[in-house]
């Protein structure tokens, strides 16, 4: 029961990240982008390449969720 909870959260975390990169993406309607921002800038720059791994890993992670999910074969949650 334990792996089935971990792939549960593991789950839920990708599906948050994906849906804060992709509110980031939609903002480029209005010229905002986290990633040019000066904070980021000046603070998070050198992390750049592991937050945009991290966006592609869990992008990947919540497609694979979902067509788990569309086949009914998800076993991670009771959903």
């Amino acid at each position: 029961m334990a792996k089935s909870s971990a792939l549960c959260w593991a789950a839920k975390i990708s599906w948050a990240v994906t849906a804060l990169a992709s509110i980031n993406i939609g903002m480029a309607l209005f010229n905002f982008n986290f990633f040019q921002t000066q904070f980021f800038m000046q603070n998070l720059q050198g992390l750049a390449p592991a937050i945009i791994a991290l966006i592609g890993l869990s992008g990947a992670f919540s497609f694979v969720t979902f067509v788990m999910h569309c086949s009914s074969n998800c076993k991670s949650c009771k959903i």
